[in-house]
């Protein structure tokens, strides 16, 4: 027989089976719960109390993967093309298969733990994971601050931390002065774009989307405010907030641009080209894609003869010297557009041989030198003192 409550409190009855089932309805909906007694009455407070506090019960019962494309459309609004792409190639490819067929409410903090666990022991890299792990995080933030659900259940698992092991590809400094008078000397009209690369370490999209009036020509002060997105689809926000920087050319970097800017002015109006103020661009003036710089770039490697490097190694490069050259890993870190120093000295730190070296030799200056006078000075007050 049921146990008959007032409206909004909810029912309990026992089954022919004889496991008993507890019954809520919210907004329309009738939750329910089967099992032992104490089960479904514990379920039942549970559930009137998350209704108390305004949590949207009848939400949590959608399925994982309904809810994953609910959350895609919702971020893409927000998010850039490549982060969307990033996200729902995570989704389809790592969180449906694991977590899909369960319900919102029903993901607990152990199953979460178990996808972890099976993505590590199938061979998916600590890296890859922890991308999983956070945005599954992201997700579940989302339904947290909507009140479908009352915790994030990732919080609290354990996600592997190991370091990356990919190594840097990176040239030193006569190969790099190779590659600059290779790149000038083929005549390739791209070659300023190329110094530029190698010598302050910007990113692709950034040095596609620079324009004329980026760059103060008296200062030499360059200002980092937009990139092109991949494929050529016009300009997009930047990587990150602190991608958003303002950096000095180093003045061989300079006086390339000053000749380039020569030669984008005759080859404009040689070609009747209109300039619309890009720094580099196409042979027609329009937007330069990063797949035609990458082009000049493994074309500049194939006249030089020199090890093959992507063009984001040229980035790794430009870093590394600066930093085997003694420039300090917070100036390099800025210069780079880094979010936080720890990421500088997570990927470049092990080329600083130096920095112990650097201690070393300030705390001797410090404290290194004791003459004998002060020491037996200590000794006698000490004495002093008994």
């Amino acid at each position: 027989m049921a146990q008959r409550r007032t409206s909004g409190e909810g029912t309990i009855y026992k089954l022919k089976s004889g496991k008993w089932r507890a019954q809520l309805s919210v907004n329309g909906k009738r939750l329910s719960r089967t099992g032992s007694l104490s089960d479904v009455k514990l379920w039942l407070s549970d559930q009137k109390e998350k209704k108390r506090k305004g949590y949207d019960l009848a939400g949590g019962d959608i399925p994982m993967s309904e809810y994953f494309d609910k959350w895609l459309i919702t971020k893409s609004t927000s998010l850039k093309s490549s982060s969307l792409d990033t996200h729902i190639t995570t989704i389809e490819k790592y969180l449906k298969p694991h977590l899909g067929t369960l319900k919102l409410k029903d993901v607990s903090p152990s199953s979460v733990q178990a996808m972890i666990n099976s993505l590590m022991k199938n061979g998916v890299s600590a890296g890859r994971t922890r991308i999983v792990a956070t945005t599954l995080k992201g997700i579940f933030d989302t339904a947290k601050k909507l009140r479908i659900i009352p915790y994030n259940p990732v919080d609290g698992v354990s996600i592997p931390r190991g370091k990356s092991t990919k190594k840097l590809h990176v040239w030193d400094k006569q190969q790099v002065s190779t590659y600059i008078a290779i790149a000038k000397i083929s005549g390739d009209r791209l070659w300023a774009a190329l110094v530029v690369a190698v010598s302050t370490g910007m990113r692709i999209g950034e040095i596609c989307g620079l324009l004329w009036s980026d760059y103060d020509r008296d200062t030499r002060l360059l200002s980092i405010v937009r990139q092109t997105a991949d494929g050529g689809g016009g300009d997009t926000d930047l990587k990150t907030e602190s991608s958003l920087r303002t950096i000095r050319m180093p003045e061989f970097v300079a006086r390339e641009l000053e000749e380039h800017l020569l030669y984008q002015q005759n080859e404009f109006f040689v070609n009747r080209i209109k300039d619309d103020g890009k720094m580099f661009s196409s042979r027609s003036g329009d937007i330069l894609t990063r797949r035609s710089l990458r082009y000049a770039h493994y074309k500049a490697i194939e006249r030089s003869g020199l090890p093959k490097i992507r063009f984001h190694d040229l980035r790794h490069t430009a870093l590394s010297l600066m930093l085997v050259s003694g420039v300090p890993v917070l100036e390099v870190s800025k210069y780079a557009g880094h979010a936080k120093v720890s990421m500088t000295l997570d990927v470049y730190g092990h080329l600083i041989p130096s920095m112990g070296d650097t201690a070393a030799n300030a705390m001797d200056d410090v404290l290194g030198y004791v003459p004998d006078r002060f020491i037996e000075s200590a000794f006698t007050n000490i004495e002093l003192t008994r």
